[in-house]
């Protein structure tokens, strides 16, 4: 979609399954291939042991200590990010371990533990599948989280960089490095369902330094029915505003659902895939600090004044944001499951009561939240 209105990638990176959407969107291979290769892996994964997956919000040198024989870092997403993997025993002695340890836990909803040894007996059936497939060398960069670096011709047209992946670690905080260390300013668009890499991103230094932006193109939560087509409208004038040319004309018939969202300071913006890395053009220019909200929402009395500034400051230590309304909603700022565990421990040791991440995603701005914890601490 975003090709056919005029905007074509210097740059792709994808996250494990995401890296094969990456690697068609560089011409390694066709997509009538690919996709009964895909399914293959499927498959393979399928047949694997069983197992699971836990997200840690702790770095790797925290974690790594600590894992018990048999477990292992799956997945390393961005700061304090990481995914481990392990079969069911181990992994509940890890999970055990790293919570003793003060490290906040949360199982992945899956059956196997993906991206580790224990998947090796996938892996010959993905390679026969792959080497099936006619690889070529990327037509434009393409950084891998399989490596966490720029591909070379030679490893994208080798069989077992790809098949190998399935029982290697996830390296897109490495990949997202590699990517972003350009005196060029970068437009990093996700262009897959939801905003998961989006939120990754804008917790990168760079993008919260100003220095690139992140932009996804569908919504977190569609639950209005042209939220979708809102959102990619949204993504475009983002664009536009910094410098890239769409061609209005090539939007087809969404001129007429009204008015997209107004392009916003990247860090206010409401808006396994992979991210499409556009340079802006010279003239673009850093976005402008956001301004100070108006009419901000007006707090019922001082007690709730103290439990909203008390959450302001925490919110402000688990996203790294400052400046926080009491409108702003903690996934719009970037938050995703992990940062919400860590919120809601600090919530639980700063205000003495227990509400669960789930009431996070039900009442998720600053202020919906700060009367929540109001009514159980009286």
């Amino acid at each position: 979609t975003w090709q056919s209105w005029g905007i074509t990638p210097d740059a792709v990176l994808g996250l494990s399954i995401g890296e094969m959407a990456a690697g068609l969107l560089a011409d390694v291979f066709t997509l009538d291939e690919v996709v009964p290769a895909i399914a293959i892996r499927a498959q393979a994964l399928e047949d694997s042991p069983p197992g699971g997956m836990i997200a840690v919000s702790a770095s790797r040198d925290e974690v790594a200590p600590l894992l018990p024989a048999d477990v292992w870092i799956a997945v390393h997403s961005g700061p304090r990010q990481l995914v481990v993997s392990g079969a069911g025993g181990p992994l509940a002695e890890a999970t055990r371990i790293l919570e003793g340890a003060g490290l906040s836990c949360y199982p992945v909803p899956t059956t196997h533990a993906a991206h580790c040894p224990l998947l090796a007996p996938a892996v010959p059936v993905f390679d026969r599948a792959i080497r099936e497939l006619r690889l070529t060398p990327p037509t434009i960069d393409f950084y891998s989280a399989g490596t966490g670096r720029l591909v070379s011709a030679d490893e994208a047209v080798d069989p077992g960089f790809w098949s190998g992946q399935l029982a290697r670690p996830v390296l897109f905080a490495d990949a997202v490095d590699a990517l972003t260390d350009t005196a060029d300013r970068l437009l990093l668009v996700e262009v897959g369902p939801g905003q998961t890499l989006s939120k990754l991103l804008r917790r990168h230094p760079a993008v919260v330094a100003g220095r690139h932006r992140a932009v996804p193109t569908l919504a977190h939560r569609p639950v209005e029915p042209l939220a979708q087509v809102r959102s990619a409208l949204a993504a475009v004038a983002q664009l536009l505003a910094e410098g890239v040319a769409v061609d209005p004309a090539e939007l087809g018939g969404l001129d007429d659902i009204g008015p997209a969202a107004q392009p916003a300071h990247p860090d206010r913006q409401h808006a396994g895939s992979p991210v499409l890395a556009t340079a802006a053009t010279a003239e673009a220019q850093s976005p402008e600090p956001p301004a100070a909200a108006d009419d901000p929402i007006a707090e019922p009395d001082g007690a709730s004044a103290t439990v909203t500034d008390r959450l302001r400051r925490l919110w402000t230590e688990v996203l790294a944001e400052d400046d926080i309304a009491e409108d702003a909603d903690f996934f719009d700022l970037g938050g995703n499951s992990l940062t919400a565990m860590d919120l809601m421990a600090k919530v639980r040791a700063e205000f003495d009561v227990d509400l669960g991440v789930v009431i996070l995603f039900d009442h998720s701005t600053l202020d919906a939240l700060a009367g929540q914890i109001e009514r159980r601490v009286g």
